[in-house]
C-alpha cells in the first residue's frame, strides 16, 4: 500500500512524502541505445543526453529526439 514506483531521485527531493524502500536499477545496464535488424532498443535508464547525442537515432530519425530535449534543462 504504500510502495511507490518513481523515475529518477529528483523526485525524492522535491515531495514530502517518505518512503521506506527504494530499488536501485543503474547496475542493471539500462541505459543503452541498441540498433535490432527490427527495432530500436532504449533501455530505462537512458539519460537524455544519450538521446540528444545517439548516432542511431539521429541517422533514423533526422534529429527530431535532439530537438526535443535540447532545451530541458540539464541535457
Amino acid at each position: 500500500k504504500n510502495n511507490v514506483v518513481i523515475g529518477g531521485s529528483a523526485f525524492l527531493r522535491m515531495g514530502t512524502k517518505r518512503i521506506g524502500t527504494g530499488i536501485d536499477l543503474s547496475n542493471l545496464n539500462l541505459n543503452l541505445i541498441e540498433e535490432t535488424p527490427d527495432y530500436i532498443e532504449i533501455g530505462a535508464m537512458t539519460t537524455l543526453r544519450d538521446l540528444e547525442v545517439s548516432p542511431i537515432l539521429n541517422k533514423y530519425f533526422d534529429r527530431v529526439l535532439p530537438n526535443a530535449v535540447r532545451d530541458i534543462i540539464g541535457v
